[in-house]
C-alpha cells in the first residue's frame, strides 16, 4: 500500500551555543560556561510535536539560575549535519 502522507517521524539533532547561565531546551541542563556547546538527538520524534515545542521553548529566550548571572539570552543554530 502507497501513501501520499508525508513521514513526520525522523531523527534530527539540534547544536546549540549556550551564554552563561543558560539552560538547554527541556533538558534542565544549566549551563554556566560562556560558549559552551551542547548538542541533542532527539530520536525519532514527531516533527509536528516537535516543532510545536521548540516554538514555544523559543519564546522565553532569558534563562538564569541563582548559580549564573541574569538577562542572558541563548542562540541555536540547526547542526552542521542532520541525519
Amino acid at each position: 500500500m502507497n501513501s501520499t502522507a508525508p513521514n513526520l517521524y525522523t531523527t534530527i539533532k539540534v547544536e546549540t551555543t549556550m551564554k552563561m547561565g543558560q539552560k538547554q531546551m527541556g533538558t534542565g541542563i544549566t549551563v554556566c560556561q560562556e560558549g559552551m556547546k551542547a548538542t541533542a538527538s532527539t530520536g525519532r520524534v514527531n516533527m509536528e510535536a516537535m516543532i510545536n515545542s521548540i516554538q514555544s521553548e523559543l519564546e522565553e529566550t532569558n534563562y538564569w539560575t541563582e548559580d549564573c548571572p541574569r538577562g542572558t539570552a541563548y542562540t541555536a543554530r540547526p547542526a552542521d549535519s542532520i541525519k
